[in-house]
Parts: C-alpha cells; sequence; structure tokens
C-alpha cells in the first residue's frame, strides 16, 4: 500500500509543480486521473482473482489461501509462502 501512495504523490508532484518542464509533461484533468487509478485498481483485483483461480486449480481449499491474501493485503507484490 505504501507503494502506491508514495508512485501517486511522486506523480502528483512531478505534474503539478516546474518539475513538469523537466520531464516535459502536462497536467492530467480530473477524469484523466479517475481513469488512471481505476486502471491501477483494476490491477489489483486482477491479481487477486489470480492468485485465488491457481489455489483452486492446485485443488486446495481455498480458505487458506484466501487468508493468506488479506494478511497481505498491504503488499501486492508479494508472492504467497510455499510450504
Amino acid at each position: 500500500m505504501y507503494v502506491i501512495i508514495i508512485t501517486v504523490t511522486l506523480q502528483i508532484i512531478i505534474v503539478s509543480t516546474p518539475l513538469a518542464t523537466v520531464f516535459i509533461t502536462v497536467r492530467q484533468n480530473f477524469w484523466e486521473w479517475v481513469f488512471a487509478l481505476a486502471v491501477g485498481a483494476g490491477g489489483l483485483g486482477v491479481s487477486a482473482m489470480t492468485k485465488l483461480v491457481t489455489q483452486h486449480m492446485q485443488g486446495g481449499s481455498g480458505r487458506e489461501h484466501q487468508e493468506e491474501l488479506l494478511s497481505m493485503s498491504s503488499n501486492a507484490y508479494c508472492l504467497p509462502r510455499v510450504g
């Protein structure tokens, strides 16, 4: 979660300050920000569903995996523990 917060904060700083001239960026309007955030959030959902489907295909009940996903919710890029 911290990675997402830091990334969004840095993007806003780069686009909304004089750094925009260094990186040759233009300001996004409100709906472009909403779209960008929706696409990013959609990736988190796809990742969670992929992990659940993988667990189901491996023959597990999925309950342990769901609990593990909930415990990892602060870091979307963690891989499940093996063993």
